[in-house]
């Protein structure tokens, strides 16, 4: 999510970087798995063009948020925080459980 995003200056890398790296992440997985024809074809293409444009960026941006693959990916991450939550308050209360509780709802809403 936040590899086409996020904010650069926040993050350290340029967004994007994971497209033209080749990176198959999960958000480009589902949204691959979304769509079709021209669409689909243009996703596939971009993967690993280390010369993307602007404007390609722009259309892989807006193809992964319209088909819903960014809703579903967020809406996985939600849910294995809450669930990861779950199974933490089922063990004895420590520092080390709290600390896990911490990161992990951390790490469903950083933003770098």
């Amino acid at each position: 999510m936040l590899g086409l995003y996020g904010d650069e200056d926040k993050l350290g890398k340029p967004i994007g970087s994971d497209v033209c790296q080749g990176k198959p992440t999960m958000l480009y997985a589902e949204a691959l798995e979304r769509t079709t024809g021209g669409d689909r074809h243009f996703l596939a293409d971009t993967l690993g063009r280390r010369d993307l444009a602007a404007a390609d960026l722009a259309r892989v941006r807006e193809l992964v948020s319209s088909c819903g693959a960014g809703d579903a990916i967020q809406a996985r991450i939600d849910s294995g925080i809450a669930g990861a939550g779950q199974k933490l308050l089922q063990a004895p209360q420590s520092a080390a459980r709290d600390l896990l509780h911490a990161w992990a709802a951390y790490a469903g809403t950083r933003d770098r």
